[in-house]
């Protein structure tokens, strides 16, 4: 299994800054399958929230990404793994988001697809949506 996401966090800094980094995931016990979500399957939108400053005192605004994420299976989770550049003025955000496949949801209904948000920091200063530019890095794989 650390194959597999090794390889899956090499492709997202592959296709983002032509560098390579290895991060190590806890995955669930029971785990059969991990497979990244597309781009059909990921929403974002952008927060930039204005601090209230005491009289004075210089405060920066900071911006956030808001990632939605629509999963596979009602009880299954996923993990996000990005990294963030700035090109040529762009905030360039590059994901895969790994929907962690539980073999319970085949036996679970759901009323509503389940979804799972994660925040992505882009720094100070504002920035908006029109700024941003999401890649979405696929990779699937299957546990040995």
């Amino acid at each position: 299994m650390k194959k597999i996401l090794s390889l899956a966090i090499t492709l997202v800094t592959l296709v983002s800054v032509n560098a390579s980094a290895e991060v190590t995931l806890s995955l669930p016990k029971g785990t059969a399958k991990i497979s990244a979500l597309s781009a059909d399957d990921i929403s974002f939108d952008v927060k930039t929230a204005v601090p209230k400053c005491p009289t004075g005192a210089m405060c920066e605004m900071v911006s956030v990404m808001r990632l939605t994420a629509r999963l596979h299976g009602c009880v299954d989770t996923a993990e996000l793994i990005y990294n963030t550049a700035n090109v040529d003025g762009t905030k360039v955000v590059t994901v895969t988001v790994l929907n962690i496949h539980n073999p319970k949801s085949a036996n679970v209904k759901c009323i509503a697809a389940p979804r799972k948000s994660f925040s992505i920091n882009l720094g100070l200063g504002m920035v908006t949506k029109e700024n941003v530019k999401l890649i979405v890095a696929e990779y699937s794989g299957r546990k040995d």
